[in-house]
């Protein structure tokens, strides 16, 4: 059984795994590289992360302040993909976040920006 910070740790490598392998796929698909320097990652508070990359916003886990969030800004900046690991009190929070995002709660395919994601 793995515990929570552990599959937090994991879930964020696996979206920088996928970010880097969408960026480098994408650069040999077009023959050409890109002037980005990689996926950069923002970390908002508690178990929130935005990973930006290629003009790709993807955050994970927003959360209220409320309970041992309550000392954190809330993250309201734009995404294009939300992740939500967790619905517990104070996390999963997706209300009043600007640009519309889509979210990604469930396992399925998501398909953003022309990015397929997978979601387990």
């Amino acid at each position: 059984m793995i515990n929570r910070r552990d599959w937090m740790r994991l879930t964020g490598l696996g979206v920088l795994s996928s970010l880097i392998t969408v960026k480098y796929t994408k650069q040999s698909a077009m023959g050409q590289t890109s002037n980005n320097t990689g996926v950069n990652i923002q970390w908002l508070g508690h178990s929130c992360f935005l990973f930006t990359a290629d003009n790709l916003r993807i955050l994970s886990n927003p959360f209220e302040t409320i309970g041992c969030t309550a000392n954190y800004p809330s993250p309201k900046v734009p995404a294009d993909l939300v992740m939500i690991s967790s619905r517990l009190l104070d996390e999963g929070a997706v209300t009043n976040l600007p640009n519309n995002p889509q979210l990604m709660v469930e396992a399925g395919v998501y398909e953003v920006g022309g990015i397929q994601f997978q979601g387990f």
